[in-house]
């Protein structure tokens, strides 16, 4: 469902709770009044049907912009979060997700950053440490190499699957 059937929904059954609400005040009030009290009522709401009905459609106008910036700051701004969220995770490290929105949902997205921002630093120290093992074991390798190369005997080295690593002449 999507969000602007939500708050359409929503505004309805606002506008229908407060119609009720106001149904009970009425007759409650109505049922205290004598006969002469209920006609001169009903004479100045018979008068006043129009300016009540604009009441009643700018108060529920209103109970719809109310629940569309409710919906829009505490549903449609932490999904566009998680969203955002998940571009970091599958897509692009590098992404941060804009500050925006209600205290609570900027300090999720801080906190989604940093946590980002130290997976990536994470992510490049990993890398950094692979090169320099990397290094190291290619000069070891070639250490090893110049040795066998020397060696007057034959020489296999091979890994635990039997491949031959280094061999001499």
């Amino acid at each position: 469902m999507s969000d602007r059937v939500r708050i359409a929904l929503w505004a309805v059954g606002a506008a229908s709770a407060l119609a009720g609400v106001a149904v009970l005040l009425g007759v409650g009030l109505w049922s205290d009044l004598d006969g002469a009290e209920r006609r001169v009522i009903a004479e100045v709401m018979a008068a006043h049907v129009a300016t009540a009905i604009t009441l009643a459609l700018l108060a529920l106008a209103v109970l719809a912009i109310a629940a569309h910036r409710l919906v829009k700051a505490y549903i449609a701004a932490p999904r566009r979060v998680a969203e955002e969220a998940r571009l970091i995770l599958t897509t692009n490290a590098e992404h941060r997700i804009a500050s925006r929105g209600t205290a609570e949902v900027r300090a999720l997205a801080e906190a989604i950053n940093e946590f980002a921002a130290r997976h990536g630093a994470l992510e490049k120290e990993v890398a950094v440490r692979v090169g320099a093992a990397t290094v190291r074991l290619e000069e070891e390798k070639n250490r090893l190499a110049a040795l066998m190369s020397e060696l007057t005997q034959s020489v296999l080295v091979c890994n635990i699957e039997g491949r031959i690593l280094l061999y001499n002449q």
